[in-house]
């Protein structure tokens, strides 16, 4: 990945772009090169001027700022929570549809065991028939 791709993807994740990683690094490697080099300048202008924003916001006005901070730190944390909520709950699905496939799949080698024990049972049946009927014709042979 050229130097020029590295940086957009920095200032994407320092603007807090509200996309996944994932599809941030797949957005900047589908651009082509002018693109990209046009977005570094503007986005490099956008975070400078965020940065000095909060700086003199800092400076000029602490008790909002510590206190917008502190709200915004709280909403990243619930969306962080409802988020790791959100994948347990369906990690939890995943894990109840995956047992019932197990159960399901017990069941139907349960089902194939008792046919072929069935089976065995039968040859098992047919050759000592077998047995008993070459038993009876040696006999009747020997007599």
């Amino acid at each position: 990945m050229s130097e020029d791709r590295k940086k957009l993807l920095e200032l994407m994740e320092e603007l807090s772009f509200p996309l996944s990683p994932e599809e941030l690094i797949q957005n900047v490697q589908e651009m082509n090169d002018e693109d990209v080099a046009k977005l570094v300048l503007l986005y490099t202008d956008v975070a400078s001027y965020e940065r000095d924003l909060e700086t003199y916001i800092k400076e000029e006005h602490p008790e909002e700022y510590k206190r917008l901070s502190d709200e915004r730190e709280e909403i990243l944390k619930k969306k962080d929570e409802e988020k790791l909520y959100d994948l347990e709950r369906k990690q939890e699905e995943e894990d109840i549809l995956l047992d019932s496939e197990d159960v399901k799949a017990e069941r139907e080698i349960e089902e194939i065991v008792k046919e072929q024990e069935s089976i065995a049972d039968l040859v098992e049946g047919i050759v000592s028939d077998v047995e008993d009927a070459a038993k009876t014709a040696e006999k009747t042979a020997i007599e």
